[in-house]
């Protein structure tokens, strides 16, 4: 325990500095906070898990963090011609990753369930899309396009899990994937919209924030 306690430290630390470097516009130190951040998530988990569980090690989730590194690396310049679509494709890797142990602990949910998820989730990126389509350069319209939906798909999985299952790890993981779509959404209006003030900040504040979530929601419901 006390390993996982160290590993949740640093991982708390590393939180705080990436922060601070963003807030302070120191960009070197604020690449190298950022690129430790999943590394750092994932061996907490691990360590966490190994501490507190008998139950067998969630790989998929583990995984899917390690693509969400992969992502974070790629994004490190929010406009670098080759870094934005490996961008989407580790992030798009990750989530599927997600939605398969999200699948696996899911039993099969009430038709109306689906229908209503559906229908607000298709009408949340419809109107997303709307608004950004414009801006968006030829060549990334479809990649964008696909990007939302297979990030929509994760909510709305994760939403009819909740209300299915109901249990506390299931809407805590939910709430991890609502902080992922604000988190994508603020960051494509900054990429294709124009940069704000500290637009770092209001990116990466939900994005680490849905990852703890999620990382929390999936030792709730599989751990215990």
């Amino acid at each position: 325990m006390l390993m996982a306690a160290i590993a949740c430290a640093l991982f708390a630390a590393d939180i705080a500095l990436h922060i601070v470097f963003i807030v302070r516009g120191k960009e070197t130190p604020r690449c190298l906070t950022k690129a430790l951040l999943m590394p750092l998530l994932a061996v907490s988990l691990l360590l966490l898990w190994s501490a507190l569980s008998t139950a067998p090690l969630p790989w998929l989730v583990l995984l899917g963090i390690i693509a969400g590194c992969a992502g974070d690396i790629s994004l490190l310049d929010h406009h670098h011609r080759i870094g934005v679509p490996l961008g989407l494709v580790f992030f798009s890797a990750g989530h599927v990753l997600y939605l398969i142990q999200l699948l696996r602990l899911t039993p099969p949910p009430a038709w109306w369930l689906i229908a209503a998820v559906v229908a607000v989730y298709g009408a949340g990126a419809g109107v997303t899309y709307k608004k950004l389509y414009p801006h968006l350069p030829g060549l990334m319209r479809i990649p964008a396009l696909l990007y939302m939906l297979l990030l929509c798909v994760l909510s709305a999985a994760a939403a009819i899990a909740a209300f299915t299952v109901f249990q506390a790890g299931a809407f805590v993981l939910w709430a991890g994937t609502l902080a992922f779509l604000l988190s994508d959404t603020v960051l494509a209006f900054e990429m294709f919209c124009g940069e704000t003030a500290h637009s770092h900040l209001k990116v990466m504040i939900p994005y680490i924030a849905a990852q703890i979530l999620i990382s929390a929601g999936f030792m709730l419901c599989l751990a215990f």
